[in-house]
């Protein structure tokens, strides 16, 4: 039985795959940045070491996180209860939550200083909204009992 590439595996595999290109980040998970390579850790991947009922406002406890040479760490904003994340073609970044009462939200960085400028809360509450995808300029939502849509997202 093969099991799963490693995220360190996948940026290893990529990095030699790919010419080197800029900075990216994500939202309450951190953004992990490899010279040509960018893991997103949403959620708990990223952050179980603060409980669910942490201080939202608390740093997070990133020193915590065992980082191959090369890797750097950081938060580019917060959403509570973070689950998944999908980048619009305009850079704005969608975010999912696990809650039963959850929220989508979306975060961009419009000055560039790699740090949210803007959360907006698009929909909620809605039921487990943790699978959200980008494509051709609509928003998808996976809810436990239905998916969403949410056409020309970018532009609202």
């Amino acid at each position: 039985m093969r099991l799963p590439e490693t995220p360190a595996a996948a940026a290893a595999r990529l990095a030699a795959a790919r010419p080197a290109t800029g900075r990216f980040a994500a939202g309450r998970f951190a953004a992990v940045r490899f010279a040509p390579v960018a893991l997103l850790l949403a959620g708990a991947a990223s952050v179980s070491a603060q409980p669910e009922n942490a201080d939202p406002g608390a740093p997070l406890p990133l020193e915590r996180l065992e980082l191959p040479p090369g890797f750097e760490i950081s938060v580019w904003g917060r959403i509570p209860g973070a689950r998944s994340l999908t980048l619009g073609d305009g850079g704005t970044i969608f975010v999912g939550t696990r809650d039963a009462n959850g929220s989508v939200y979306a975060i961009a960085d419009r000055n560039g200083d790699h740090r949210a400028d803007e959360v907006h809360t698009l929909a909620g509450p809605l039921f487990m909204p943790n699978g959200v995808a980008f494509r051709d300029g609509s928003l998808y939502v996976a809810e436990v009992n239905r998916i969403l849509r949410f056409d020309d997202i970018e532009r609202r």
